[in-house]
């Protein structure tokens, strides 16, 4: 099973993959037309550089640490499972209200749609993960999302990354277009 800071080659080959995603979001931001388009990959960038960094640097591991100790100090110890399903929730709803937004941002097209499948993808690992932390969800669920999970959902937002390269922007369209009836004409 992986443990917390993973310090092994599917860790690091994990964490590659948040870099190649953080690079591909910046540069989507940066070519994208419209200002929609620039708020919605830039913010996955920002999600996928901070995912990044804390698959190793283990930021949760301290949060969990000062979480305890502030329950101890508060003499909340004896209902800390009820504490952590708070906790999980409160996450839950906030990944949640995340792609909502992101939803809002951008819900046309291929690219955008494989984006947000493979953010909801790595958002579920996450939930997964956090479940797990807290002893709410057995070894094994934790186990399946650690190895299967989380590099499925980066690689599914690399593709929508990747995908508009290759289409016409809307701002550069090429000199003709087809109608509905596949007859050439010009664009509008």
């Amino acid at each position: 099973m992986l443990a917390i800071g993973d310090d092994t080659t599917l860790g690091w080959t994990t964490v590659a993959l948040y870099g190649v995603a953080t690079v591909l979001t910046f540069a989507r931001a940066l070519r994208a037309g419209e200002r929609r388009d620039r708020m919605f990959w830039f913010l996955l960038c920002l999600i996928m550089l901070g995912l990044g960094v804390n698959k190793q640097a283990d930021l949760q591991s301290d949060l969990i640490r000062i979480g305890r100790e502030l329950v101890k100090a508060a003499n909340l110890y004896d209902v800390r499972r009820t504490v952590q399903l708070f906790l999980f929730a409160g996450l839950s709803a906030a990944g949640l209200a995340l792609l909502a937004t992101l939803v809002r941002l951008r819900v046309q097209g291929a690219d955008g749609s494989l984006a947000l499948a493979g953010l909801a993808t790595v958002l579920l690992y996450v939930f997964v993960r956090a479940g797990h932390a807290h002893h709410l969800l057995g070894d094994k669920a934790a186990s399946t999302a650690a190895h299967l999970i989380e590099p499925f959902g980066l690689l599914l937002l690399l593709c929508g990354a990747n995908f508009g390269r290759t289409r016409f922007s809307r701002k550069a369209r090429p000199a003709w277009s087809a109608d509905r009836q596949g007859r050439r004409c010009n664009p509008p």
